[in-house]
């Protein structure tokens, strides 16, 4: 079984570094089984379907948008609800697309057996910002509501006897 945990985001636009955070603080607090790997993605645009392939499970940690909701609210969303979800116009060929990603691995017959979003609802992703004192204030809540998600989805992970904080230099 081979497991994914990825952060994407870009950590030099605000709230847009939850995904590659969250990624940092789970391998520094978790241990994990062997099939599970913790990889802090960065913005791999549409190389992120190469991610994807011939994966048992993928869980995707990002920051979304959601107007209706307040920033630091933990959201759940399964493949088959982001590979039906319409896209805006890509902006560059580095912004990552979860749903074109995904159907772009259906395509090739190396669709993960099973994916989940985990997402954040960000304040703002303004280049140059830091995160947004909203989320940095919400994150352990935000570290617990992941780590709960990821227990009801069966990954296999232990807190570590010496949990450290990361160096996150971003969070500077």
């Amino acid at each position: 079984m081979s497991t994914l945990i990825a952060g994407l985001g870009n950590v030099l636009m605000g709230d847009d570094a939850i995904g590659p955070t969250l990624v940092h603080y789970l391998k520094a607090r978790y241990e994990f089984a062997d099939e599970v790997e913790l990889e802090d993605l960065g913005t791999p645009g549409i190389d992120l379907a190469q991610h994807l392939a011939n994966r048992d499970t993928v869980i995707v940690l990002d920051a979304i948008e959601d107007p209706a909701r307040p920033p630091g609210t933990v959201c759940r969303f399964d493949a088959g609800t982001l590979a039906a979800a319409r896209t805006s116009t890509r902006q560059d060929a580095h912004a990552p697309d979860l749903g074109e990603s995904l159907r772009l691995s259906v395509l090739h017959g190396a669709a993960p057996r099973r994916m989940v979003l985990i997402g954040v609802v960000a304040a703002s992703c303004e280049l140059g910002d830091r995160m947004s004192a909203g989320l940095q204030n919400e994150f352990e809540a935000i570290v617990r509501q992941v780590v709960t998600a990821l227990g009801e989805l069966q990954i296999p992970m232990v807190p570590r006897q010496n949990a450290e904080v990361p160096d996150c230099w971003w969070l500077r």
